[in-house]
């Protein structure tokens, strides 16, 4: 391998595969990046066997080849190094990667490139193309309800289900559900669970410009956007009957700027995030209340825009406050059914996105 290339390029491709960097195998071949140069590309691979990324970039190549390097410490150095022309030379003979730029050298140890995981590949049995926008907007509105307890699996990830008349991304830890509705169509029905750390990696990686093709099977799902493929094993198991959580019918609702609300409930939190918030509404003004034993209390008055069914109900102020940030519209709606049974917030004119909450009960 003889091949140079900015170090912007070069950088980007590592930080992007870096993700799927193993810190905790047993095998010590995880932790490097597979470094392919050919036809006027580098290549970069990384793995955990669970998570794998490939990037590439424009290249000048003297001579293809193979190596394989530590990936944290090649991206540190490489992110430490001056702007402009990087080289990397490998040297077969001593298993040497030689990383130049104009003033620094670096002669890193190479780990067998015959003991690194094929990159996998995914079946084209099913594939839709979605908007980046759409995808990575949804995706944080929902993973942000995934459990993280590993005790049940399929609460770890994202359902997505795809078919002809509505698609739709949903997240569970069984105190609060995300439902977002997605622009996505596919003739057959199609419901997988997408491992949380996927999501949250993938659109960390992607910009929100253009389009990303995804395909699946029965167990891998590949992400693909330019020189990017991202591939992922899917969580098996079936998905809990989210939709029977949503109550029947709610007595009250209020409408409430989403921005007001929000900074009221992180400055009664301040007093004890354990502790929950008290919501009290009546007519057109809703209180907000924390109590701790150890430190004191404290309330506020927010103006409705509605009036509305006097009701006391009171939430975990962390699940609260997440539900209330991922929301894109400046007024928003919590309808209520009474302090026992779930609240469901939603914007005031976009209902693509619901956020169930469960209260919790009031001493």
């Amino acid at each position: 391998m003889d091949v140079s290339l900015e170090k912007s390029s070069l950088l980007s491709i590592l930080q992007n595969v870096q993700r799927a960097l193993s810190g905790k195998s047993s095998l010590p071949v995880l932790n490097g990046i597979l470094l392919e140069s050919r036809d006027g590309s580098l290549i970069a691979y990384a793995t955990d066997l669970e998570i794998s990324i490939k990037d590439e970039t424009e290249a000048s190549v003297a001579t293809e080849g193979r190596a394989v390097v530590f990936g944290n410490l090649l991206s540190d150095i490489v992110k430490s190094l001056d702007d402009g022309k990087i080289s990397l030379v490998m040297d077969s003979k001593n298993n040497k990667l030689t990383v130049k730029s104009t003033n620094a050298r670096f002669d890193l140890n190479t780990l067998p490139v015959e003991d690194y995981p094929p990159f996998p590949e995914t079946g084209q049995e099913k594939t839709i193309n979605i908007s980046k926008k759409d995808f990575v907007e949804g995706s944080k509105q929902v993973s942000i309800a995934a459990s993280r307890d590993e005790g049940r699996p399929v609460l770890t990830g994202v359902l997505i289900e795809i078919n002809s008349e509505k698609s739709r991304m949903v997240a569970t830890d069984s105190y609060r559900l995300s439902v977002k509705k997605i622009k996505a169509a596919n003739k057959e029905h199609t419901s997988i669970i997408v491992p949380r750390r996927a999501i949250e990696d993938i659109i960390k990686i992607i910009s929100d410009k253009g389009s990303i093709k995804i395909s699946f099977s029965d167990n891998q799902i590949s992400f693909r956007s330019e020189g990017l493929v991202f591939v992922s094993r899917l969580i098996g198991g079936q998905y809990p009957n989210f939709e029977q959580l949503f109550p029947k019918e709610f007595n009250s609702e209020i409408e409430i700027n989403r921005e007001e609300i929000l900074q009221s409930v992180k400055r009664m939190a301040l007093l004890s995030p354990s502790t929950p918030i008290v919501l009290k509404a009546k007519d057109n003004k809703l209180r907000l209340a924390n109590k701790s034993a150890d430190v004191g209390s404290g309330e506020e008055e927010i103006s409705l825009k509605n009036k509305t069914k006097e009701i006391e109900i009171a939430f975990n102020s962390k699940y609260l406050i997440e539900g209330l940030s991922v929301l894109k519209d400046d007024e928003i709606k919590i309808q209520l059914t009474d302090s026992f049974q779930p609240g469901l917030i939603r914007g005031g004119k976009n209902e693509d996105f619901e956020y169930l909450i469960m209260p919790v009960r009031l001493n």
